[in-house]
């Protein structure tokens, strides 16, 4: 059974009674010595204070207990009190976790903006075309997002290209501007009185805060000829303010020692709201906002992400979280077989994509709720997707995409839209194993470890496939001991999708072998096909709300999830369940969360390195 284990004050649990009675009677035959399962060995000192410094352990063992991932099938549950002394122990004592107190807002290490967010900015300061930044070097990613701060590192060559983008970006942006006119409110200069508010607009906007008087006129001193005429040390200004830490970086000021936490200021979660939903830098109403302090109330921060949410810029959040959550961005890399699945072309794996996004931001304009991620009555297609799919046409030729009603239960929900299929799926032929783990890591928020060394591939060769079935193979491959403790759940929920092909179209055979759909998920679930499947997994909204929870906030915070920010998931999560999942509720209570809106102090005991 898939679950989540509600944590319950039960008094101050006992190392002896609570956790080392509860791990020998319930863990300890399947995980100790030199043959434990899964390759995972736990360990349990004699004291508490030797037990509390094995926190990845203590980490661990939290995850898969709390999703009912352990104890396996066949084992005795332990009971509901046990239960919540055990995790309150975990909690407590080995994470340094306590939810009855303030939450803890974490701290984001100082990071630059990465290309997507660089790109936009460029375009909504200077109101152009130009694509700046596609050429700056790829951004790395941690814990799945490209925002992450402590990966955005930057190197030389981001330096000279910043240097000259900017530089190409000003002069497009200068020439030829008849109405003397960049965007809305920018205007260029034609006499060293018209410089200064024309720069402070600008710098405000760049900076995403008022500039100080002293920057102001260090940026008209920047072009160090006397004789300049102004649009000329205008342009100088402008080259400068897009190569400075101030627009490069996003600042937040520490707390100081020995101090509070702090909330952050107006122009800082202006900012953060901006790069969150956006990928790019506040606007004028945004920073309004923050000069007239409507962003230091939980009131005007939902107003602001509302009014956000609703704006065509939202597409942004839809195209790189998704992109990212859903691996979207591996289509353009991914090439089936073009003999066994002829017709997949550039522009149909963009539809693909289009698809999904159209669904993510549907779902975030209605407010409708999380678990049509898992299961839908519709999506959205234009006619080379319906084609491909085989829904009936519409009435109207090159309508564009639209919404599509489902008409049978074979499709509904992101796991069974072709993007998806195909980025989990291998050129040859479909992949149970990166379908299943797609699940856990996406949907139920449980990925498996990594493959231990020494795995044999499985075969698929034409005569491999000839003798047997795809799932008889694969369960000739999960008899190795140790590749079945995390293939049985794994590969039970990847062979859920088998009715869908390589590319995602729906089928009931494979190479004249009929399809076998059905699994067993752990707690006696069973399935028989796709529909099936997706009803378990809706059957606890929380187990997905908790990994889609924990997924938008490290996007919206640009920086890993730790223990503590525990207490806020299970908040998000509690309070989305009373307003019955609402995709946009979900994203109004991470804009509002103590770890959006807050910074922890430096000196802190246990805090954010």
């Amino acid at each position: 059974m898939l679950f989540s284990i509600l944590i319950l004050a039960t008094g101050n649990p006992s190392y002896a009674k609570d956790v080392v009675a509860f791990v020998r009677q319930h863990c300890a035959e399947c995980h100790s010595g030199n043959k434990a399962k899964g390759d995972f060995k736990i360990t349990l000192p004699d004291s508490e204070s030797k037990a509390v410094e094995l926190k990845p352990q203590w980490e661990k063992v939290a995850k898969v207990f709390r999703t009912g991932e352990m104890p396996p099938d066949g084992k005795n549950r332990p009971s509901v009190d046990s239960s919540n002394r055990f995790n309150q122990w975990i909690d407590e004592k080995a994470l340094g976790v306590r939810c009855d107190g303030k939450p803890s807002p974490g701290r984001v290490v100082l990071r630059r903006l990465n290309r997507e967010e660089y790109g936009n900015a460029i375009r909504d300061l200077l109101g152009i075309g130009f694509r700046a930044g596609e050429d700056l070097p790829a951004d790395d990613v941690g814990d799945g997002f490209d925002n992450q701060a402590d990966v955005l590192s930057l190197s030389p060559l981001h330096l000279e290209k910043y240097l000259a983008s900017a530089e190409s970006a000003v002069v497009l942006a200068l020439k030829g501007q008849s109405r003397k006119r960049i965007g809305a409110k920018l205007e260029i200069p034609t006499r060293k009185d018209q410089l200064k508010p024309s720069i402070e607009r600008f710098l405000r906007k760049a900076w995403r805060r008022p500039p100080e008087e002293a920057e102001i006129a260090k940026l008209i001193g920047i072009s160090g000829a006397s004789d300049s005429k102004p649009d000329e040390i205008f342009s100088a200004a402008l080259t400068a303010a897009l190569v400075s830490p101030r627009f490069l970086f996003i600042v937040e000021a520490d707390p100081p020692a020995g101090r509070p936490d702090r909330r952050l200021d107006g122009y800082e979660l202006a900012t953060r709201l901006s790069l969150f939903l956006w990928s790019s830098i506040p606007d004028e109403a945004l920073l309004d906002a923050a000069a007239s302090g409507k962003l230091d109330t939980p009131e005007g921060i939902r107003a602001q992400t509302e009014r956000m949410m609703k704006d065509p810029k939202s597409k942004a959040f839809a195209r790189n979280f998704t992109g990212q959550w859903l691996q979207l961005r591996n289509l353009k890399n991914i090439q089936p077989d073009s003999a066994r699945f002829p017709g997949i072309t550039e522009s149909l794996k963009e539809d693909m994509a289009t698809e999904c996004e159209m669904f993510f931001s549907n779902l975030l304009e209605e407010n409708r709720p999380i678990v049509e991620f898992i299961d839908s009555k519709h999506t959205f297609v234009n006619d080379r997707l319906a084609k491909f799919y085989g829904f009936s046409q519409s009435k109207v030729r090159n309508a564009g995409f639209r919404k599509h009603e489902f008409s049978d239960e074979k499709r509904g929900g992101v796991t069974t839209m072709a993007g998806v299929l195909l980025v989990t799926s291998n050129p040859t032929r479909t992949s149970p194993v990166k379908r299943g783990k797609f699940i856990l890591e996406n949907i139920l928020g449980t990925p498996p470890p990594p493959p231990p060394p020494g795995v044999l591939e499985l075969k698929d060769d034409p005569g491999a496939r000839k003798a047997a079935s795809l799932r008889q193979r694969m369960e000739e491959h999960r008899r190795d001991p140790n590749c079945s403790v995390c293939h049985e759940k794994m590969d039970s929920l990847g062979f859920g999708l088998e009715n869908f092909d390589a590319v995602g179209q729906w089928r009931v055979s494979d190479d004249g072998k009929a399809i076998d759909a059905a699994g067993l998920l752990p707690g006696g679930k069973k399935f028989s096909n796709p529909s099936e499947l997706r009803k378990i997994l809706i059957e606890n909204p929380e187990v997905f709300a908790d990994c889609l929870t924990r997924k938008v906030m490290t996007y919206a915070l640009g920086r890993s999830l730790v223990a503590k920010d525990r207490c806020e998931v299970d908040r998000i999560v509690s309070d989305l369940k009373k307003k019955r999942w609402g995709f946009a509720d979900l994203i109004v209570s991470v804009t509002t969360s103590e770890p959006f809106i807050g910074r922890e102090r430096t000196d802190k005991p246990g805090a954010n390195p």
